[in-house]
């Protein structure tokens, strides 16, 4: 018995498509490729204007299965069904939106640039545990996202799910406070550093952004001829993340000219932990620099408010905090309201619990190690990603979890005292 269920697209305001031209460009799609046995119906969001929603009724032998006649068609890659969602949906669940009577519709608008599956929203998401994989999985991952050079958020989590590693989003955030990409467009797109050997101490350096299998190889020949003193490839604490790449050597110019002869590639350098952190904001310019997500129309949707490390039901935003706000669909982005400028704000998501304790007037604080040259911060008190970049390229090291506390290696007096101060956070020294 065949299965009925729904394939979730988004119009947007650019592509000004009203909905009858809409129906006419489907159809005639469907039927160039005679796909009417599979695609049954073409429901659309009622009231729709500039943006609005509509779902292909597909039928199939599998729930949630789309028949190999239209994955071969290739329609699902023509440019009117670029916005799709990742879930699938029943009758049930959007019978409330989509149009009942063509000739009468009621009227809604649903908010600009609220996208669904949030790369921002760690929410659910566990610090302390593994993504699957080991080393040699997280190398073909750089390596892959090197050749690539940039994607959006859809293709890395599909480069994952190849590799069989879990928590894309977590994987992300460590490949961005890593320093080996960036991600823009609201978290939607990403971009791969360039090759840049990042200075951690005097003549040692680690490997940050574009890699790829061949650099590792003239590393080796480089060291075994003496040109390098020593080139070590040490895994990240739980295996969660691209290894550490250090170097140690005498001359840097020798490597840099190995590498642009050999590979033809350009070579950034520089100690960018200590220029990272010069130029940081303080954390109010901080917050007044994120993305403002402009109107929201808070009865649109359903609200969570973050408290006691947990999201709870709210009605609409009143105090300053960080939120769930969750629309029609089901699906929750994170946000950080301000409460005397109505202003919600978008932005990483531990930077987004940190602003709300800052507001909160929760102490923050930071143990400073002077033998070891080690920082502790509070694992709930983790600092926005910006920042936190800063420490991690002191090191090329992601933090290891002792407790309740994240600690930091290589962290000179300077830097944790300069980051401190723009977070306006208590930092204590311990001498023992």
């Amino acid at each position: 018995m065949a299965e009925k269920w729904y394939l979730g697209f988004e119009n947007n305001h650019e592509s000004k498509i009203r909905t009858s031209e809409l129906r006419e460009r489907i159809n005639k799609i469907i039927r160039q490729h005679s796909l009417n046995k599979y695609i049954t119906d073409i429901k659309i969001e009622q009231g729709a204007q500039k943006n609005y929603y509509f779902f292909l009724e597909i039928e199939s032998e599998k729930w949630g299965e789309i028949p190999n006649d239209i994955v071969n068609s290739q329609i699902l890659n023509h440019l009117i069904f670029k916005k799709k969602f990742n879930d699938i949906f029943s009758y049930e669940k959007i019978q409330n939106m989509i149009e009942k009577d063509y000739k009468y519709r009621l009227p809604y608008s649903p908010d600009p640039r609220i996208f669904y599956d949030d790369p921002f929203d760690l929410s659910n998401q566990n610090i302390n545990i593994s993504s699957g994989g080991d080393t040699k999985t997280y190398q073909n991952l750089l390596y892959w996202l090197s050749s690539v050079g940039a994607g959006n958020w859809e293709s890395f989590k599909k480069t994952c799910q190849i590799l069989e590693l879990n928590e894309p989003k977590q994987i992300l955030r460590r490949l961005k406070i890593l320093g080996h990409l960036e991600i823009y467009d609201h978290g939607k797109k990403w971009s791969i550093n360039p090759t840049t050997l990042v200075e951690i101490d005097e003549n040692k350096y680690i490997i940050c952004g574009q890699q790829n299998l061949n650099l590792l190889l003239l590393l080796k020949r480089l060291k075994s001829s003496n040109k390098i003193k020593n080139f070590e490839i040490i895994k990240q604490p739980h295996d969660n993340a691209y290894p550490y790449v250090g170097i140690e050597l005498d001359d840097l110019k020798i490597l840099i000219k190995s590498i642009q002869d050999d590979l033809k590639i350009k070579i950034h350098y520089g100690n960018f932990s200590n220029r990272i952190a010069e130029f940081l904001p303080t954390i109010e310019e901080w917050k007044s620099n994120l993305e403002n997500l402009k109107v929201i129309v808070t009865s649109k949707y359903k609200w969570k408010k973050f408290q006691d490390d947990i999201f709870v039901d709210s009605l609409s935003p009143q105090e300053t905090g960080m939120y769930q706000m969750i629309n029609k669909l089901g699906y929750p982005q994170t946000v950080f309201y301000y409460s005397s400028t109505d202003c919600f704000y978008q932005g990483d998501w531990y930077g987004l619990r940190f602003l709300s304790l800052y507001y909160a007037r929760e102490k923050c604080l930071a143990n400073y190690y002077v033998k070891t040259s080690c920082l502790a911060i509070p694992k709930q008190q983790r600092w926005p990603e910006i920042y936190e970049r800063a420490l991690i390229l002191a090191s090329g090291k992601l933090p290891t979890h002792q407790n309740s506390l994240l600690f930091y290696k290589n962290i000179k007096p300077h830097l944790a005292k300069q980051l401190a101060d723009k977070l306006e956070i208590n930092l204590e020294e311990i001498n023992n």
